[in-house]
């Protein structure tokens, strides 16, 4: 896959990133295949641990779904922090919910964000 864009946050230490990339061959069979095109994939939305609860994950993401959409893509993305527990898997599900995410039919974790695109061409 290929990056699109990455933001990082970090003044004086790391505080998180957020990356859109293409996506791979494998994920097109969410959206289907015509309509992959018009996808990218949302990945490492990542905040590091004593840096939380601070709004930063909100900023990463608005900025993430900003860009996709001044370039008329939807999002597709994988609520799946690894080697992490359930309940934290629930809590990233609902912020992506939060942020007009839904979940896909085959996998609660894979989710979609697809909107009208009401700008003038």
């Amino acid at each position: 896959m290929k990056t699109i864009q990455r933001w990082t946050i970090g003044s004086g230490g790391f505080i998180g990133e957020v990356t859109l990339m293409e996506m791979s061959e494998w994920d097109r069979y969410v959206v289907g295949r015509d309509t992959a095109r018009t996808y990218v994939e949302l990945t490492n939305l990542y905040v590091h641990p004593l840096r939380r609860g601070r709004g930063w994950a909100n900023e990463l993401l608005s900025t993430a779904k900003e860009f996709a959409y001044d370039n008329n893509w939807n999002l597709f993305l994988r609520a799946v922090p690894y080697g992490k527990d359930p309940c934290e898997v629930e809590q990233l599900i609902a912020l992506y919910k939060r942020h007009g995410f839904k979940s896909t039919r085959r996998d609660p974790r894979e989710m979609l964000l697809r909107w009208q695109n009401t700008k003038a061409k």
